[in-house]
């Protein structure tokens, strides 16, 4: 089977995905610490560019100003203050019950995460639909919008 030609945007894309693979077999994105800081630094950057997201709403868009906040900047702002407060609780293992065949052992469910995913957000909430997966996962991701996919 023939593979097609690389291009920039794919060998650029396969790049970014394999720096991200290897930022997480590195155990870096493990610690809560980590994550929260990342999250952190999410809620900086709406803040910092938040006319610059309104500014290409409108553009791209036509959404004013406010309703570019409210659905898109601030939904994520707030998104991303709740994830981080409640990080530790949700990366805490939790007993449930243990199966009988595994007596007198103990089972636990431990939230972690599995590995590198791509976002891709469909047009009409951009912003909130491409970083709200991101928020949710507080991990490694790609993120795309929709209308920079080639269309076959």
């Amino acid at each position: 089977m023939n593979k097609p030609p690389a291009t920039a945007a794919t060998s650029g894309a396969a790049d970014t995905a394999e720096r991200l693979r290897a930022t997480f077999a590195s155990g870096r994105t493990r610690p809560a610490a980590w994550r929260r800081d990342q999250l952190s630094a999410l809620e900086a950057m709406l803040t910092a560019h938040e006319d610059d997201f309104a500014a290409a709403l409108k553009a791209d868009l036509g959404k004013g100003a406010r309703e570019a906040y409210l659905t898109e900047i601030e939904f994520l702002r707030g998104e991303a203050r709740r994830t981080r407060r409640h990080l530790h609780k949700w990366m805490k293992p939790r007993r449930v019950a243990t199966p009988l065949f595994a007596l007198p052992g103990r089972a636990r469910i431990a939230a972690e995460p599995l590995g590198v995913a791509l976002i891709m957000a469909p047009w009409n909430y951009p912003l909130m639909l491409a970083l709200s997966p991101l928020i949710a996962s507080a991990s490694r991701m790609a993120t795309r919008s929709s209308w920079s996919v080639r269309r076959s």
